[in-house]
């Protein structure tokens, strides 16, 4: 197999921190989502970690048939509707990092 000719699949990875009173309220968040993102074409997999060293810190990895995918999805109703949902006010969780990845093997 060659780079140029890689199995199909993309990968969002997502740091988010919130202060240590917000950590709580998000994990509640994440068990009680809207789940619209499963029923999205292209959809394959999402998983949200917490840090076991740090409580503050999470990571989100969605996984995707091809990177177009995820982009309709970024920019759909169901996304923007699921962002409405998230806390204001200093509790509220803050981007740390954004990375999206190509998978080149399995």
């Amino acid at each position: 197999m060659t780079v140029a000719d890689p199995p199909d699949g993309f990968v969002a990875y997502s740091e988010i921190t919130v202060p240590a009173n917000g950590a709580e309220a998000l994990v509640d968040a994440f068990a009680d989502r809207l789940r619209e993102v499963e029923a999205w074409p292209g959809f394959e997999h999402l998983e949200v970690w917490q840090d076991v060293g740090d409580d503050t810190r999470f990571v989100m990895v969605s996984w995707w048939d091809r990177k177009a995918s995820f982009t309709d999805y970024m920019h759909s109703d169901s996304h923007r509707r699921s962002h409405a949902r998230i806390a204001e006010g200093p509790g509220r969780p803050r981007p740390v990092a954004f990375t999206r990845f190509r998978i080149v093997g399995r």
